[in-house]
């Protein structure tokens, strides 16, 4: 399962089905297991792969090529901290944020990888007056600095004569804090320890302002639960999520109350907007297939494939909508594409081969 995980780039999320889950669960069984160590490395080196900076010999990156290069390395080190191979990488982004022009301003440890939760170590953030803070800090300009914040002033400079002129400012980063949280609850859940997590996660949501990651994970939670009373209850309080994030939960909220149609088409009120989403879009088409709607079900799979990458999932629902709609040709190749994944459950490998041998009869 680790193996297929990771050649779908399920590399740590989702954290019940990712790479590393699978691997951790392995090497809880057998701590030695050699090949679950490699698969961590492995993990490790796919990330790095995507960074991009062993194949470009180009000396300025933005600020938003660094960002992502950034958290794509940190979550090779949060992964497998004594490969040594993090080593080269690291040096390489130093090298490109002492060439970037606006490297004084660069956020270094959020970064844009695999999903929306970041893992990161504790690395130093050194500002461009040369004070040190800690990773849950972020240099901001004079004109975001809440009126409660704390302002850092170079001592050495001409700047400090006048505490009204060129300072900077060091805030909390909450948005780090909230990834942490969602971060450090999914590995509860992983121990199996479910209550803790929800414990950490509404610890979160009192303590800084808009927590929208530990918001969304506490009403996945609820929902793989059937919580319903808490889940309706805490979807009214977090007013905060985005317009297009209560609309997916509004239509989870609906699937709890036994209200399939309507869960439909409050998905489909905001499809056009949900490009990205991709939980909103993997919903919505496993919604047409359970309805009947194979139409509509094998054409969200195909763009959910072409848009998330060959996930075995989409190629399962794909597969099955074509086969109900009576494409044989294509099902059959689907269902072919499936079966090259190594590791499926056995029911599941059981129905593909079924299918395969119909087809190919027919």
């Amino acid at each position: 399962m680790a193996e297929q995980a990771l050649v779908s780039d399920r590399l740590t999320t989702p954290i019940e089905t990712s790479a590393y889950a699978y691997y951790q669960e392995a090497l809880k069984l057998d701590p030695e297991n050699s090949a679950a160590k490699l698969g961590m490395q492995r993990i490790a080196e796919r990330y790095l792969a995507m960074t991009g900076l062993a194949e470009t010999t180009d000396s300025m990156w933005t600020d938003a090529e660094l960002k992502r290069a950034t958290g794509l390395v940190k979550r090779a080190a949060w992964v497998a901290p004594s490969y040594t191979t993090i080593e080269w990488y690291e040096s390489r982004l130093d090298q490109l944020v002492n060439n970037s022009t606006d490297s004084s301003s660069l956020e270094i440890g959020v970064g844009a990888g695999e999903g929306e939760e970041i893992p990161t170590t504790t690395t130093a953030l050194v500002t461009a007056v040369g004070t040190v803070a800690g990773e849950d800090m972020v240099v901001v300009s004079e004109s975001q600095v809440p009126k409660n914040s704390t302002a850092i002033i170079d001592p050495f400079g001409e700047q400090a004569l006048n505490a009204e002129e060129a300072q900077l400012s060091v805030v909390t980063n909450t948005h780090w804090q909230d990834q942490q949280a969602v971060m450090q609850a999914k590995k509860l859940i992983a121990q199996g320890d479910a209550l803790a997590a929800e414990v950490l996660l509404k610890k979160t949501l009192t303590h800084i302002e808009t927590p929208t990651l530990s918001a969304a994970y506490l009403l996945e939670l609820y929902s793989q639960q059937t919580r319903i009373h808490d889940f309706s209850a805490l979807l009214e309080d977090v007013t905060y999520l985005s317009e297009l994030d209560r609309q997916y939960f509004s239509a989870k909220q609906a699937l709890l109350q036994g209200d399939e149609l309507k869960a439909i088409e409050l998905l489909e009120a905001q499809l056009a907007a949900a490009e990205s989403h991709e939980n909103y879009r993997a919903l919505l088409a496993g919604l047409y297939q359970h309805s009947g709607q194979y139409v509509q079900a094998s054409n969200s799979y195909r763009r959910l494939l072409a848009s998330f990458g060959d996930k075995p999932a989409y190629w399962l629902g794909f597969a099955l909508a074509l086969d109900a709609l009576n494409q044989k040709s294509s099902a059959l190749q689907a269902y072919k594409r499936l079966d090259s994944y190594r590791e499926l459950e056995a029911a599941v490998r059981d129905y593909i081969v079924q299918r395969i041998h119909a087809l190919s009869s027919e």
